[in-house]
């Protein structure tokens, strides 16, 4: 078994054809596949600011690159949501490090001497890409992620999810956040967003 586990990660270039495979079966187009498992993405906003874009945590790059993740085709299905949006999936930094880490030190995605299955999540975020956004470090972040966790004790947010949240109720633009995590549904944002999860 060991010896497939690389069949488990899809690498950036083959996200493309497996959305157009998933299409044919269907029997629809690309740009016809819709979502199965979350809601449809409209526009609730009545304070004159467009809903221009979402955000993602590292739950969806992972299960979006990891054939065997169970949440893999929740993931493919939300990606191709929001391209079909036209719309940017934006990404903090601090969720690309994460993504990759997990992947890294997954045994059943990357053996010991092989990074390279890891680092496809940089190429799905490479610059030019028509989907994602990376974005940096929100303002004082290390000030207000520490603020947030207080706040918030009896939940299980990691530093990485006050990132997260933080980047996505400072940017009024951003309305739907995907995440495999149903916990980050606790946070008060100060603008709606939507949080979309497998289980939606």
């Amino acid at each position: 078994m060991a010896t497939h586990v690389r069949k488990n990660i899809t690498l950036p270039r083959s996200l493309d054809e497996r959305i157009r495979k998933t299409a044919r079966k269907r029997g629809t187009t690309q740009s016809g596949l819709t979502p199965r498992s979350s809601r449809p993405i409209r526009n609730h906003r009545r304070d004159g600011v467009s809903p221009l874009s979402s955000l993602a945590d590292s739950g969806l790059l992972i299960a979006a690159l990891n054939r065997g993740d169970r949440h893999h085709r929740w993931a493919i299905n939300a990606i191709e949501a929001q391209r079909r949006l036209q719309t940017p999936l934006i990404v903090p930094e601090v969720v690309a490090g994460e993504a990759f880490t997990k992947l890294r030190y997954d045994r059943r995605i990357s053996s010991r001497g092989d990074a390279r299955p890891a680092l496809t999540v940089f190429g799905l975020l490479e610059p030019g890409g028509k989907v994602f956004e990376v974005r940096g470090m929100p303002d004082e972040s290390p000030r207000r992620s520490a603020a947030l966790l207080a706040t918030y004790v009896d939940q299980s947010f990691s530093w990485v999810d006050a990132i997260v949240l933080l980047s996505a109720d400072d940017d009024r633009r951003v309305e739907r956040l995907w995440t495999v995590d149903s916990s980050l549904a606790a946070y008060r944002f100060s603008h709606r967003v939507a949080v979309s999860t497998p289980s939606d």
